[in-house]
C-alpha cells in the first residue's frame, strides 16, 4: 500500500521552517536560571562566530527532524543530509520517509525535485520561493554574514556547555506565525548542533545535526540541477 503523498508546498514550507530552529537546553545548568549575556558580549560572540564560519569552504551533516503539533500526539519524523559549498551552493536532501532534494545554485536560483521510482521530478510549486528565501538566509549565515541574517530578530544569547541563541521576530507579520527560534551552538567550532522553531500556536519543530564535517571535498554532481540524484552511501 502506497504512503499518502505530502504536497510539495507543504513539504517545502515545513523544510523552510525547520532549518531556522535547536533542542531546548538549560544553558545555565540543572536547577539554575539561564542569564542572558549583556548585549556587548553577545555582539562580540556573534562577531567571533561570523569570522570562524567565514573560513570554511564546505560543510556536510546528517540531520533528524521531529515536528510535533500541539493538538496531536503524533510526531512526524524526517531524516536526511545537508551539504554546503562556498560561496553559496546548498543541497538539502530528505531520505526518510520520502526522497526529496532542494538545491540553491550559484546564481541564487532554487530548484526542488521529488524523487519517485529513482527518478527526479522537478517541482514547480509556490513553496519553492519560500525555500529559496530560507536557503539564501542559511547561505549568508554559513558565509559568516550574520548581520543580514539576524536583522529581523531581537537576539538573546546564553552561555553554557553550548551557546543558546534565541531569536524573537521583530515584525508582527512574522511573529504571527513564529514565536521564537532557538539555536544550540558548539562554542569552539560555532557549528549549529540543533535548532527549535516554536510557532505561534505552540507547534514545535526540532532538528538535530550529527556527523558534521567541514572543508571536505564534495562531488560536483551533488549540485547538478540537470541530473539530480540521491547519493550512494559510499559518496556521503
Amino acid at each position: 500500500m502506497e504512503r499518502p503523498m505530502m504536497t510539495p508546498f507543504r513539504r517545502a514550507l515545513m523544510w523552510g521552517i525547520v532549518f531556522f530552529m535547536p533542542a531546548v537546553v538549560n544553558a545555565g545548568g540543572a536547577g539554575q536560571a539561564a542569564v542572558p549575556m549583556p548585549a556587548a558580549e553577545c555582539r562580540a560572540v556573534l562577531k567571533q562566530m561570523a569570522q570562524s564560519l567565514a573560513v570554511h569552504g564546505t560543510l556536510k551533516a546528517r540531520f533528524v527532524q521531529e515536528r510535533r503539533l500541539a493538538l496531536f500526539d503524533d510526531v512526524l519524523k524526517m531524516a536526511g543530509y545537508f551539504y554546503y559549498q562556498k560561496p553559496g551552493r546548498i543541497r538539502w536532501e530528505f531520505t526518510e520517509p520520502y526522497a526529496s532534494i532542494i538545491l540553491l545554485l550559484e546564481d541564487g536560483r532554487t530548484e526542488r525535485f521529488d524523487i519517485a521510482g529513482g527518478k527526479a521530478v522537478k517541482s514547480a510549486s509556490e513553496g519553492v520561493s519560500i525555500s529559496g528565501e530560507v536557503l539564501n538566509q542559511i547561505s549568508r549565515w554559513l558565509n559568516g554574514d550574520l548581520e543580514p541574517a539576524l536583522k529581523d530578530f531581537d537576539v538573546q544569547m546564553v552561555r553554557g556547555a553550548s551557546y543558546l541563541l534565541t531569536l524573537h521576530p521583530k515584525s508582527e507579520a512574522m511573529s504571527g506565525f513564529i514565536s521564537r527560534l532557538e539555536f544550540e551552538i558548539e562554542p569552539r567550532s560555532y557549528l549549529v548542533l540543533a535548532i527549535n522553531l516554536w510557532e505561534a500556536g505552540n507547534d514545535v519543530t526540532r532538528i538535530r545535526f550529527t556527523s558534521q564535517s567541514v572543508d571536505t571535498r564534495l562531488p560536483d554532481r551533488i549540485f547538478d540541477s540537470k541530473d539530480p540524484r540521491l547519493l550512494g552511501e559510499s559518496e556521503r
